[in-house]
């Protein structure tokens, strides 16, 4: 459906009899209940804890550190040398998203990160292609790898969410954005519920701009080359 009208009523005036589809209830075991995967009185509980994080200003103050780290990531470029440029985008927006999500820097766990998300997207290639789509309880070797991939991604992230806990005074991103977020009723989000949203934060500012800014360099080749 393309027509305006017709995206107003999905989305607005009929949106509680609309569910997720297939692609995006296959991605809740890797991103949990968050934005992408809820519906309902959840949905609009975790999006205004979340709304608070993406005010325009806050937004902004992001600006100074993405710069900083495309000027380090290029730094080593010559000129004259041939680069993948998908993987230089694909490791480019991920340094950004641990920086502005969790506010690490720090390599290794940038590339563990890298790592696991790489095997989450195999995964999920392949539960999307798959005919039979088998329950997650039995012990198919997708489905055990698909354990291991989750336990270690739930121990890196939980770890980066326990050391935000430790030190968050004078922090700038995500994480220390949604921890003190409070709800009408003056409840916070869980350490789980933390943890979905920035998983789906994360997957979301990854893969999706690594792509834009790929096909943005290849057209500028092209228009260049004209």
């Amino acid at each position: 459906m393309n027509h305006p009208d017709l995206i107003e009523n999905i989305l607005s005036r009929n949106n509680r009899n609309c569910r997720r589809n297939f692609a995006h209830r296959l991605l809740e075991p890797f991103l949990g209940k968050g934005l992408v995967t809820s519906d309902g009185d959840f949905w609009l509980r975790q999006r205004r804890l979340a709304q608070s994080a993406f005010s325009r200003e806050r937004i902004a103050s992001y600006a100074g550190e993405i710069v900083e780290c495309c000027q380090q990531h290029i730094a080593g470029w010559k000129p004259g040398e041939s680069r993948n440029l998908l993987e230089e985008m694909m490791s480019l927006t991920l340094k950004i998203a641990c920086r502005t999500v969790f506010g690490t820097t720090t390599p290794g766990e940038t590339n563990d990160l890298g790592q696991t998300f790489a095997n989450v997207q195999v995964l999920f290639q392949q539960g999307f292609q798959s005919f039979l789509q088998l329950p997650s309880w039995i012990p198919t070797p997708r489905n055990l790898q698909r354990r291991r991939t989750m336990r270690d991604l739930d121990a890196i992230v939980m770890r980066l969410i326990q050391q935000g806990r430790n030190s968050n005074a004078g922090r700038n991103d995500l994480l220390s954005r949604l921890m003190p977020a409070r709800d009408d009723d003056g409840t916070r989000m869980t350490d789980r519920q933390l943890r979905d949203e920035l998983i789906t934060f994360l997957m979301a500012g990854h893969e999706t701009t690594s792509l834009a800014l790929f096909w943005f360099w290849y057209l500028l080749s092209q228009a260049s080359a004209c």
